[in-house]
């Protein structure tokens, strides 16, 4: 089983989408009026069909979270809390024999070669929770998971006849999960290890992965990670009260006709533009640029580079320490008049000042920035293009976004000229990151004027 990358963990920058919303007035457009009601829920009604009569349903257990999630008290083809109930694949609604590459619906025969079913499959023929349970019963997201992981108390129980973790939440509530194990050619670590997995894709174009809560009990660790979509793991089924999901986040655009300056109410008076550079909407990935590099182009080798000087050293002399309003400026070049990249204070202060919201836009993933006076903007996750392997990465998940700034000190020998940039990783973390520039991909840029 592979483990999500500990960078998004160590750097994140936690933002409570549902207490968010309850503090922000964000306008949002209202679901049907046939939504089920979580206070006693009936898993007959709702949104989403008839359950499966032969799976039992849990109850709805109330943990106190901060987006007022209910967690089932026992798994998906379980009759009780110990109960391992069953084991599914990624995407898969039955359970089988074995589980591998070879026997999985959704690739044809390995993992290079799986098919798409979506980011996020909750509420899908493919959430193997909402097909079995009904109405609002939903796989977890990869959100709720770390959201259950981060307001919870674990107690890691090795007993006999009882081996799993305990979360605890702050109403005092609180369910368990048993140390299932996974099963693959066969059962493995059951009594030992917990693999839950979750409705989310590792990445939009990391096809053969998925998120899922892991645990082991040896070690007293638990956490959100990444595993194999064809192994067999367990599933604890969240309910979710459809009246607070999101529909449509009102951005401030005035009419179609992008780009226009957003006045966020920042405290500088910097606006924003409502779109990317190379976009013609706000939710268009627009251009993957270098850093210093004023149109789309792909690079082979040194002596391409950039266009510079090669001797042996990159010759950066021409940059200086902040390229904003330059000729090494995309935004400035493409838009002209007071377009600038913004520079990494400007970057820091929409971050300082603003509600980041993770949401989508038009079917798009991406963040809603929500600044001082109630204005909105939206940066699509559009990834990250990678010069080496000429592959665009982290559609869907990420997202990556020039600053005009070099890292001081700026020294101008090999290897020391790094540019930041801001990340956005898995829908709702940030923080700031730099390359150097002889290691550069192709990043997105957002303009701002001063």
């Amino acid at each position: 089983m592979r483990t999500r990358s500990n960078k998004s963990f160590c750097f994140r920058k936690r933002n409570q989408l549902w207490l968010l919303l309850s503090i922000i007035g964000i306008i949002m457009t209202a679901c049907s009026s046939d939504s089920e009601d979580i206070d006693s829920p009936d898993p007959e009604q709702g949104s989403g069909g008839s359950r499966d009569p032969l799976f039992p349903v849990a109850e709805a257990v109330d943990l106190g979270l901060p987006s007022g999630t209910k967690w089932a008290s026992w798994n998906i083809g379980a009759s009780a809390p110990e109960d391992f109930g069953g084991y599914y694949a990624w995407g898969e609604i039955e359970e089988k024999d074995f589980y591998n590459w070879s026997n999985y619906s959704h690739c044809d025969g390995d993992y290079s070669n799986c098919h798409y079913i979506g980011y996020d499959i909750s509420g899908t023929e493919y959430d193997v929770a909402h097909v079995k349970w009904g109405g609002s019963w939903r796989m977890p997201t990869d959100v709720q998971i770390d959201e259950l992981i981060d307001n919870c108390y674990l107690d890691f129980i090795d007993e006999v006849g009882k081996k799993g973790v305990l979360f605890t939440g702050p109403s005092g509530a609180s369910i368990f999960l048993p140390a299932a194990g996974v099963r693959e050619d066969k059962a493995r670590n059951v009594g030992t290890h917990g693999c839950y997995s979750s409705s989310t894709s590792y990445t939009k174009d990391y096809d053969d992965g998925s998120c899922d809560l892991s645990f082991e009990l040896k070690s007293n660790y638990c956490n959100g990670g990444a595993g194999n979509r064809d192994a067999g793991c367990t599933v604890r089924a969240v309910l979710i009260d459809e009246s607070k999901e999101i529909k449509e986040v009102r951005l401030s655009c005035p009419n179609d006709n992008h780009p226009h300056m957003i006045d966020l109410g920042l405290p500088s008076g910097t606006k924003w533009a409502c779109c990317n550079v190379g976009a013609s909407k706000p939710e268009d990935f627009g251009g993957y640029y270098a850093w210093g590099v004023t149109e789309e182009k792909n690079f082979f080798n040194d002596s391409e580079f950039y266009g510079y000087t090669w001797d042996g050293y990159y010759d950066y002399s021409n940059f200086g320490d902040d390229i904003a309003g330059t000729d090494y400026d995309v935004a400035h070049v493409m838009w002209g008049e007071s377009w600038r990249m913004p520079s990494k204070d400007q970057i820091q202060e929409l971050m300082d000042n603003s509600t980041m919201v993770s949401a989508k836009l038009n079917s798009v993933f991406g963040n809603y920035f929500i600044g001082p006076n109630n204005s909105v903007i939206f940066l699509p996750n559009a990834g990250r293009y990678y010069n080496y392997d000429d592959s665009i990465r982290g559609i869907g998940s990420d997202g990556e976004y020039w600053s005009s700034s070099l890292l001081p000190p700026y020294n101008l020998s090999y290897c020391t000229v790094t540019p930041y940039y801001i990340t956005f990783f898995h829908l709702r973390y940030w923080t700031w990151g730099y390359v150097f520039l002889n290691q550069i991909g192709k990043s997105s840029v957002r303009a701002v004027c001063p």
